[in-house]
């Protein structure tokens, strides 16, 4: 029987991780001197092409003891800040985000595990006035200013992702449902019909005179941009009494927020584009503009692009946004919002250049006003995310205030609440 090497931690011993480059790939690995091994995730493994394996004999077990599953070992040449590319050997596991570097490495690469702990504890000591949470001024008119190298990506208009349209799958029983329109409120009438009109010119809808389907319009007021004199109508169908129950499951899959940080390991800066009208950007099949047509006042308006509202459009958006930038190193998508980042302000200026060019070859659109550039930290999806990891948002304190719930809905509203923010939750499982 092999010998069993364990991959452990001293408790209270914080974590420290370095950023390195692999075959263009960055990766945030943990420098751990309880390992004897290296361990890349199998997810780091397929972007970098997924090189050969070599089996492995040695069993390996997870610091609670548990066995831990791997697919084999390659070699690679690795590159840390300061160093040499220097050849490794890297165990690939099927444990997500689990990337370690262990004493071998940390020899090879020359390390200082003392240097890092220093650091730390400086952070930890003048944190409240740390420079790392002060937006880099520099960084932010570098990235407007490369921005201006592509005017196309950022001008007005409705961008068309070409050479491309999803086709919404149904249920084999599907059936025609055709809704009568709604009564449109007095307070929205004026600015609907210019949300039809400005729709229309830009081919999101086409008119038509008959449809065996038909989904009801909710029109919601989105926020007031910068400059504007007031909020926009968002047109949108009410699908759940239509078409959302008669479709296909789409099984692709959203990313965790730990999925975003691994892509962007080891970024000090962050950036992040908005693309305009997102889903609108998509061309619908012929039969599912049909499928998705809205009953209007105005009469039966087809659906030309991706709409809001649809229960599958999340996971086609975030697949066809998955394979558009699935090589660009330093980038994270979720769903319409691109993050992205790099280890130093001139790799951060690179793989922001890849990204908006890749945007714009593939003719699609950004609102710039919804751009942030350079920031050493970004809030997403009630978190904020920085080269230190992610930490509970600004939002959290809504928790700490809610006033305690005094019946069901209230309490469900509550339960959900403290779900979200469960990581950060200690013993949570047990109090609840």
């Amino acid at each position: 029987m092999s010998k069993i090497e364990t991959v452990k931690r001293i408790q209270n011993f914080p974590r420290l991780h370095v950023s390195a480059e692999l075959r263009d790939n960055y990766v945030s690995f943990e420098v751990d001197t309880g390992a004897g091994d290296n361990f890349i995730c199998s997810e780091v493994w397929h972007q970098m092409g997924k090189p050969p394996l070599q089996p492995v004999t040695s069993r390996f077990e997870s610091a609670s003891g548990h066995p831990l599953p791997v697919l084999g070992s390659f070699q690679e040449k690795i590159k840390v800040e300061g160093t040499k590319p220097t050849l490794i050997n890297l165990v690939v596991t099927k444990i997500s985000i689990l990337n370690i570097l262990g004493r071998s490495a940390i020899k090879e690469l020359n390390i200082s595990v003392d240097r890092m702990l220093q650091q730390i504890t400086q952070i930890k000591g003048s944190q409240s006035n740390s420079k790392s949470t002060q937006p880099n001024s520099a960084l932010q008119t570098a990235c407007k200013s490369l921005c201006a190298e592509f005017p196309t990506l950022f001008s007005p208009g409705l961008g068309f992702l070409k050479d491309f349209e999803v086709d919404i799958k149904f249920k084999v029983d599907a059936k025609p449902v055709f809704c009568k329109p709604r009564t449109v409120p007095l307070a929205v009438q004026d600015d609907l019909e210019k949300a039809y009109d400005v729709g229309i010119a830009k081919g999101v809808w086409k008119p038509t005179t008959f449809s065996s389907y038909g989904t009801p319009v909710v029109p919601i007021r989105k926020k007031a941009l910068q400059g504007q004199p007031k909020a926009q109508i968002r047109v949108c169908g009410d699908y759940s009494v239509t078409v959302n129950p008669q479709l296909e499951t789409h099984r692709h899959p959203i990313p965790k927020l730990e999925d975003l940080m691994r892509r962007l390991g080891g970024g000090h800066y962050f950036s992040k584009i908005d693309l305009a009208d997102a889903y609108n950007q998509i061309q619908l099949s012929p039969a599912s503009q049909e499928k998705l047509a809205l009953s209007t006042h105005r009469g039966v308006l087809l659906q030309q692009r991706l709409p809001f509202g649809i229960t599958s459009a999340p996971g086609y958006f975030q697949e066809v946004m998955d394979q558009l930038t699935h090589d660009l190193p330093g980038v994270a998508v979720y769903i319409d919002d691109c993050l992205m980042s790099g280890t130093d302000a001139d790799r951060h200026l690179q793989n922001l250049r890849r990204l908006l060019r890749r945007l714009e070859e593939n003719c699609l659109r950004c609102r710039m006003e919804k751009c942030e550039f350079g920031k050493p930290f970004v809030e997403y999806l009630g978190h904020t995310l920085s080269r230190e990891g992610i930490a509970k948002g600004p939002k959290v304190d809504a928790i700490t205030k809610m006033p305690a719930p005094t019946n069901i809905p209230e309490l469900r509203a509550f339960l959900g609440q403290i779900q979200f923010y469960g990581k950060f939750l200690p013993n949570l499982a047990t109090v609840l």
